[in-house]
């Protein structure tokens, strides 16, 4: 097709892989593929040329400093450490490079995350086209649904939409302050005024792809009522990681992760491990290499331990998964239908969690103490009804379309006559 096409997004594995899923995709259908990111992101691009931006504010191992400092913290003290040590500067980097990187490189139509609200500002500023992709949970700021960052259910009582409400407004406050180099550029571009979600975060009016599958979402409203359900990206491409040999025996294999940020959270890696071995179940710990050799030693006594396992794979040896509940880890556990023991620790996982738990094929672990996560691994185990609720999910991520329906969605916005682009 001699697209020139641009994907963005923060520079997370979690984030990444997803997007090269889809960058694989375009590639194979013709188009000319391009990265555009900080110098870390090298670390998971794969295939693609990549195009640094940052350097000066972001030199190597920036990003590995500010996700090590997160990782000593719960809550959203995560989120405001990302804020302040990234977001707000990297804002700024997009709106002073990434004009003249999509002149230069002839830049047709970008794809960017949807925690990429400067690449938005930037794409409008120029009339460039954009199609936003929810990696992470896909945020929805409606006032019948739980503010992203809590852990509540979904209640449209008099009483709770109030209280919605009252948050919304306090989020807003904080949001507005958090955008305000997004201000700047805008005032100094003589753009119309944005206002919530078209500020806040990156919104496309032709179309937002999320991963989720709609169960995986709260009933749909005027917002999202029109958005992609398309469940995993996924795809063959990506890391080589060390095969696992497992013991062919009647021991319950279990996967513990808590993601590519909380990886080194050893006293609780070992205290969960500990706990699978009381139950007679063989763990197995993957802590993206994040965690010392002096621990990773002890942790041995209790699990298999290793700095990467290839998921979704890993689930055809494992039973559940113990996790922090990072959106990605999930969904690979689901695909296999595999009920997940959900342990949320900060920023958006508390309502990850609760939307598992709504579908039946999660227990959530809110306090971490040994009873808690015996007994949620307990229920897991003694209750059919996890297997079967995430065996019912399993079919409705099969029959969502996946990384092939991200892909012909954008082929067809793109073929699109009204915005078609003649090169």
């Amino acid at each position: 097709m001699g697209y020139n096409v641009a994907f963005v997004c923060p520079p997370l594995q979690g984030h990444i892989n997803p997007m090269s899923a889809i960058a694989h995709g375009l590639k194979n259908r013709g188009l000319n593929v391009k990265f555009i990111g900080l110098l870390d992101a090298m670390n998971y691009i794969r295939d693609f040329d990549l195009i640094i931006i940052g350097n000066k504010e972001f030199p190597k191992s920036s990003i590995f400093k500010i996700t090590q400092k997160m990782s000593k913290h719960n809550g959203m003290r995560m989120g405001r450490i990302w804020q302040s040590r990234f977001a707000n500067k990297w804002s700024d980097v997009v709106c002073k490079e990434l004009p003249q990187i999509i002149e230069d490189e002839k830049i047709d139509f970008i794809i960017c995350d949807q925690l990429e609200p400067a690449v938005a500002l930037v794409a409008d500023h120029l009339k460039i086209p954009f199609i936003t992709i929810c990696n992470a949970m896909a945020i929805v700021m409606d006032l019948t649904l739980p503010p992203f960052f809590v852990s509540w259910d979904y209640d449209i009582s008099e009483r709770r939409l109030t209280i919605n409400n009252g948050f919304y407004m306090i989020a807003d406050l904080i949001l507005k302050h958090d955008t305000r180099i997004l201000e700047k550029w805008r005032k100094l571009w003589n753009m119309p005024e944005r206002h919530g979600m078209r500020r806040y975060f990156a919104h496309s009016d032709l179309a937002i792809l999320s991963q989720q599958t709609e169960s995986l979402e709260f009933p749909l409203t005027q917002v999202n009522k029109d958005w992609f359900y398309c469940g995993p990206f996924r795809n063959h491409y990506g890391f080589s990681y060390e095969r696992i040999f497992l013991p062919k025996d009647d021991v319950n294999n279990v996967y513990i992760s808590l993601g590519s940020i909380q990886g080194s959270r050893y006293k609780l890696l070992k205290k969960t491990a500990k706990i699978c071995n009381e139950l007679g179940l063989k763990a197995i710990i993957a802590h993206a290499g994040l965690l010392k050799e002096s621990n990773i030693k002890k942790l041995k006594k209790h699990a298999l331990v290793y700095d990467y396992v290839k998921q979704p794979d890993i689930f055809e040896e494992c039973k559940f998964l113990i996790s922090h509940c990072g959106l990605n880890t999930a969904l690979d556990a689901l695909s296999y239908g595999r009920p997940i023991v959900a342990m949320p620790i900060g920023i958006e996982q508390g309502a990850i969690a609760t939307k598992l738990k709504r579908v039946g094929c999660a227990a959530v672990v809110k306090r971490k103490r040994k009873r808690n996560i015996k007994k949620a691994i307990l229920s897991v185990i003694s209750d059919p009804e996890y297997t079967n609720n995430s065996i019912r999910i399993m079919r409705e991520i099969k029959n969502s379309g996946g990384t092939e329906k991200a892909i012909n969605e954008i082929i067809k916005l793109i073929e699109r006559d009204e915005i078609l682009i003649q090169i």
